[in-house]
């Protein structure tokens, strides 16, 4: 398979003892980009490792408040961390769970249709805050 392959648009569940998240990620190119739920962005590189594996070099900035579901404080600044993780290739392919013991997490990636790539991008979380704001407002109007 070659890189080019994984090009596209992913949903990640991102799961751990202290909670969950949802990211929209977009690969391109060998390059990475997205934002989740909680307010990270993503920033990074891809490439395959042999024919089988995928490895991941990704950047997390994470705002004010918010911690890693792994567990850890959150800051009062913005705050960076660096993950380095080669994955199964048939396992990021058909969604199967990823278990990352180093941070003690699991991860399921889903590729989705690429409308949803604006959530990943530059305004990508008010994207998700407008589509929040809008089902709370059709809740509130329901009664």
């Amino acid at each position: 398979m070659a890189i080019e392959d994984l090009n596209g648009t992913y949903s990640v569940a991102i799961s751990a003892a202290v909670g969950s998240s949802l990211a929209i990620l977009v690969l391109g190119k060998g390059r990475l980009w997205g934002n989740d739920v909680a307010g990270a962005k993503y920033t990074g590189t891809f490439a395959m490792a042999g024919d089988d594996a995928v490895t991941f070099d990704v950047r997390i900035t994470l705002p004010p408040g918010v911690s890693l579901v792994s567990g850890t404080s959150p800051a009062e600044v913005f705050e960076t961390r660096e993950f380095n993780h080669t994955i199964p290739l048939r396992s990021f392919l058909d969604g199967l769970p990823i278990t990352l013991p180093r941070e003690s997490m699991t991860l399921m990636f889903r590729r989705v249709t690429d409308e949803a790539a604006p959530m990943a991008g530059q305004h990508g979380l008010r994207l998700m805050i407008d589509v929040l704001e809008q089902a709370d407002a059709a809740w509130k109007a329901k009664g």
